[in-house]
């Protein structure tokens, strides 16, 4: 189901990011900002 993605984001501090499939849960891409200034 589609969802609404928020117009902005703001990151202050380290965090991991990762993309996805939808349909079968599998992550394709991960990542992390270290120095997000």
């Amino acid at each position: 189901r589609p969802t609404e993605l928020p117009k902005w984001f703001r990151a202050e501090h380290l965090f991991l990011f990762m993309i996805r499939h939808q349909t079968s849960g599998t992550i394709l891409f991960q990542g992390r900002m270290c120095s997000p200034s």
